[in-house]
């Protein structure tokens, strides 16, 4: 299912007042469609890409961009990136337990884009500023 037009200009708006955004992504995220993005955006602003365990592959793990995994096997840096963005984008995620630990505590400081092909998965663990009913690879190229 596409994205809607009107999402995708409140997304690209949160995006560009963001100071510290972070991109998470999950097991809805292909290797293809992240790699066009990270290509597309060399010139463009970038931002650093935390991993679920499910996301892990998706991004090559020596690429500059990739932070690593997020939760309670992931590196303490990577949670404290989490911890201090202002703007966190879900791609393909579920917000579980194991990545997000206490839930009221993740991201405390941050807005969240949630961007899932399941609609039923948005704001079901963590309430998003901005929900997405689509699928990633539609939502990266725009």
């Amino acid at each position: 299912m596409p994205p809607d037009v009107d999402d995708l200009t409140r997304m690209a708006a949160l995006i560009n007042s963001s100071e510290r955004p972070v991109l998470l992504i999950g097991a809805g995220v292909s290797c293809r469609a992240l790699a066009a993005y990270c290509a597309q955006s060399q010139s463009a602003r970038r931002f650093p890409v935390a991993s679920t365990l499910h996301g892990l592959g998706a991004m090559p793990h020596d690429h500059p961009l990739f932070a690593g995994m997020v939760g309670m096997h992931g590196a303490r840096y990577t949670n404290l990136l989490l911890d201090r963005c202002d703007l966190l984008i879900g791609l393909g995620v579920r917000f579980d337990d194991r990545a997000t630990g206490k839930v009221a505590e993740f991201c405390p400081r941050a807005k969240i884009i949630h961007v899932d092909i399941d609609r039923s998965e948005l704001g079901k663990i963590k309430k998003p500023c901005l929900g997405l009913a689509a699928d990633v690879a539609d939502v990266l190229p725009r």
